[in-house]
């Protein structure tokens, strides 16, 4: 099997497929990205976080602040301006040719 064989449900880790599945349900995009811009929730985190606990599985608090100084410098560097990136093509408008 190649990878252009493979279902997108098939593809990645099970945290991963998870996030990819919650993500889809209605209003779940929006409701993250409402986090995210009013109270800097990180979603990936945030998922992470369900995703262990829909597991039965926890992180004390200071754990979860250990995870998010991990992921911090990855997220400023990379997702923040990617996002920022983004959000400004939606915005822009399409060049005629």
């Amino acid at each position: 099997m190649t990878p252009t064989d493979t279902k997108p449900a098939e593809v990645g880790t099970p945290f991963w497929r998870f996030s990819l599945a919650i993500y889809a349900r209605p209003e779940v995009a929006r409701a993250c990205l409402e986090l995210q811009d009013t109270c800097a929730v990180d979603v990936n985190l945030l998922l992470f976080l369900l995703w262990l606990a829909l597991d039965r599985r926890s992180l004390s608090a200071d754990a979860v602040r250990d995870l998010d100084g991990k992921v911090r410098e990855w997220r400023e560097a990379v997702i923040e301006p990617l996002r920022a990136l983004r959000r400004t093509l939606k915005q822009s408008t399409p060049i005629a040719a």
